[in-house]
């Protein structure tokens, strides 16, 4: 058989006879809210709708689950010095409040508890990267500027979050990951699901969907890809 006859029975093999191609299609082919609205890797995008899954009174019905689970999953995977994972999974959280692009912070997360009051700055980078000095600039604010001093008893806490967990290039700073932001919102959602409403399950289902596809190093579209490129490799 002819190399040119073995590539067109080979892609026959691959057009007819994979079903996880057809499975591969219909995935890749759901329909997705934030795909209709636009760039997908914009981060202003991906900060708001964080902000909504953050704050525990909010319509999403997880409550202060996210949060907490989110801030114990970065604690787990930072060696920097961070709140225990215990004192936030057990901490009685009064208060919360969300601002958004303060002073360009992307996130600045307020809360409040009994006894004190923990505040956590959120840079967020989808897609692009760090800029010169820019981490130690909101950090200086945090802890100068006099817009900031009702933060200064606060236990203060620096994140920077990426997809790939980028390298805060100032030592206050613990790096975070998509992966974390997933995995958690994961854990919520199947936690208070029967809570949650039709609405709001909708919007969390294609967010978990957008993050799977876009940021998961392991995904059923890329399981699905790479086995048909395997078994398929002469007619691709």
């Amino acid at each position: 058989m002819t190399k040119s006859n073995l590539q067109r029975d080979s892609l026959h093999q691959l057009i007819v006879e994979c079903p996880e191609l057809r499975e591969l299609s219909m995935l890749v082919g759901q329909f997705n809210i934030f795909r209709v609205l636009g760039d997908v890797s914009r981060e202003l995008r991906h900060s708001n709708i964080l902000s909504w899954l953050l704050t525990p009174r909010e319509s999403h019905g997880l409550q202060d689950r996210f949060l907490k689970q989110y801030l114990m999953l970065v604690s787990r995977d930072t060696e920097a010095e961070f709140l225990d994972p215990i004192a936030i999974d057990s901490a009685n959280i009064t208060a919360c409040e969300i601002l958004r692009e303060w002073h360009n912070i992307d996130l600045l997360i307020d809360v409040t508890l009994k006894d004190e009051s923990w505040l956590f700055v959120i840079e967020n980078k989808v897609k692009s990267k760090q800029g010169s000095d820019q981490l130690k600039k909101y950090r200086t604010i945090i802890e100068n500027h006099p817009d900031a001093a009702k933060y200064a008893a606060h236990k203060q806490h620096f994140i920077l979050l990426s997809k790939d967990g980028e390298e805060p290039d100032d030592a206050a700073y613990v790096k975070s990951t998509y992966s974390q932001v997933y995995n958690a919102l994961t854990y919520a959602f199947n936690e208070h699901y029967n809570v949650t409403g039709i609405e709001p399950s909708v919007l969390i289902k294609h967010y978990l969907r957008l993050l799977e596809e876009t940021v998961m190093e392991e995904s059923e579209i890329k399981s699905l890809a790479q086995k048909i490129y395997q078994e398929h490799k002469l007619s691709i």
